[in-house]
């Protein structure tokens, strides 16, 4: 309530100038039911939602973190108190301050209800899910109730919003956590450990009202207001993946201006992050544990997710005219190997839960009549990368490799004279190169898509098309040359689950479930 309290009067200086009602105040799952049954607009919740409450006609917006910080009446006489001497206090074990070097009086224990978003906060953390409270302790349903016992009775310890305090500029003792004063940088560097996450709640499809308040809530400006009242504004993240085709460091510099592009195109309070994964099957893993949104796949990696949860296909980049790659099988030159007898009992490398140099090698093996190619080579190792693959081979650590055309191109445009010392005993049908794609379920907010008063209602959620657009108009943006430039591509195009016809035709041969895939 103080958060948005502060809130409604930014909310009125926007124009149209908005009347912002407060509603009684709830617990968060209460004010989540009000807006499902259209009784509020938009709600405020001091935890996350559970996924039984989260439907497809709501969105949930993180807001800010809210530090929870344990305070006392001015007269205890402690400034700091240890996670154990909390636990001793809670517990009922420490009934009086002067046992921790304070005044001599008795310790009021007041307390919320297991079902409230602090002491949700409190069971996770230094409570723990076993501390049995002590009887004596006082619980208060609402925070209105906790504060003022605070401020009014001697001897009282609780816990409380650390925004609260500061915006309700409460008199009384916020104490420090095992030696860590509970400041808004700290809460928000995560130095302070105690907090609550704030986030918004509203409809799938809001109304433009509750939108330009949306919009104003997140405006950049509001950062420093949030801080001053207490709270640690949070970005929403969108995290994206990356495949280790090349030497890492070369390609999170390549991906970079694309990070920074992506972050302002989206708009603000959305950092787009790009992070890069150490294999193929790795990004699969992160993708399917949530912790990336979305990435630019293989077409192996794409049609593994999207077999178990479908995706949102945004573009591929193009270069020359090409928007395609194939796998190669090569060999040195001077090995004298040429053809698919030549590779019995030789060492080979290939890249695991790749199209191009781990599909298609079982692919064309079989086409040889070979069903099993680990059991006809030496051996097979998994070089992690196309470039590594490319390096063994030349190398001589391997008598023969696969490898993606687009990353051995690029490599002969850096050394020219690999080409004279490779030869190129096979290769595949094109499928399209790496395309971003994002979560079907992926939800975060588009302001600018309601700037517009004559678009009326739009989806808060159509992220997916405004990454559409930003990679279909880079090449006519100011800093899309260089963006492009830096990926290797000369425009993105449009991508489309039918490009991959090949692959899946690939993936019917070799008898692959993609659903079972793990």
């Amino acid at each position: 309530m103080p958060l948005m309290g502060v809130l409604a009067k930014e909310a009125g200086k926007t124009t149209p100038p908005l009347e912002l009602n407060l509603l009684p105040p709830s617990h968060s799952g209460g004010a989540l039911a009000a807006v499902l049954t259209s009784d509020a607009d938009l709600a405020v919740l001091t935890r996350l939602p559970r996924d039984e409450e989260m439907r497809d006609d709501l969105v949930y917006m993180q807001l800010a973190r809210d530090g929870l910080v344990f305070a006392t009446h001015p007269g205890a006489g402690v400034a700091d108190l240890s996670s154990s001497a909390l636990r001793a206090i809670y517990s009922g074990e420490v009934t009086n301050w002067s046992q921790l070097g304070g005044s001599n009086q008795r310790i009021v224990v007041l307390d919320r209800p297991e079902h409230s978003s602090p002491k949700i906060a409190l069971r996770h953390t230094i409570f723990g899910p076993d501390l049995v409270i002590t009887p004596n302790a006082s619980e208060l349903e609402r925070p209105g109730m906790m504060d003022i016992s605070l401020v009014t009775i001697p001897g009282t310890i609780g816990y409380t919003s650390l925004g609260g305090a500061i915006s309700g500029d409460l008199k009384i003792n916020i104490l420090g956590l095992d030696g860590v004063r509970p400041t808004v940088p700290n809460v928000e560097q995560g130095i302070y450990p105690l907090f609550r996450p704030i986030g918004l709640v509203i409809p799938a499809v809001p109304d433009r009202k509750t939108m330009l308040l949306v919009d104003s809530v997140y405006h950049p400006d509001q950062e420093q207001l949030l801080s001053s009242a207490g709270y640690s504004p949070v970005m929403m993240d969108l995290t994206i993946g990356i495949l280790p085709e090349i030497n890492p460091v070369l390609q999170a510099q390549r991906f970079h201006p694309m990070e920074v592009y992506l972050s302002e195109a989206v708009g603000h309070r959305i950092a787009v992050r790009i992070v890069q994964l150490p294999s193929y099957a790795e990004l699969l893993d992160e993708y399917r544990g949530g912790r990336i949104d979305a990435a630019f796949f293989g077409s192996f990696t794409y049609a593994v997710a999207n077999a178990a949860d479908s995706l949102q296909l945004v573009a591929r980049p193009e270069r020359a005219g090409v928007s395609t790659y194939k796998g190669l099988i090569l060999a040195r030159r001077d090995s004298g190997i040429r053809t698919v007898e030549d590779l019995r009992g030789k060492r080979f490398s290939f890249i695991a839960e790749t199209t191009a140099a781990d599909l298609f090698v079982k692919a064309w093996f079989r086409r040889q009549g070979i069903k099993e190619p680990a059991d006809y080579l030496g051996s097979m190792q998994d070089a992690g990368s196309h470039e590594a693959s490319i390096r063994r081979i030349l190398s001589g650590e391997v008598d023969a490799g696969a490898a993606k055309d687009l990353v051995y191109s690029r490599l002969l445009e850096m050394e020219p004279g690999i080409e004279s010392e490779l030869v190129i005993l096979a290769e595949s049908e094109p499928v399209p190169d790496n395309a971003l794609a994002i979560r079907n379920t992926t939800r975060l907010i588009c302001v600018r898509c309601h700037q517009d008063e004559s678009k009326g209602a739009v989806p808060p959620a159509n992220l997916h098309a405004l990454l559409v657009e930003a990679l279909m108009k880079l090449e006519s943006h100011p800093d899309g040359p260089a963006v492009l430039a830096a990926v290797g591509a000369d425009r993105f195009v449009s991508t489309t689950n039918e490009d991959y016809a090949n692959l899946y035709r690939m993936v019917r041969e070799l008898g692959i479930d993609l659903k079972s895939r793990r």
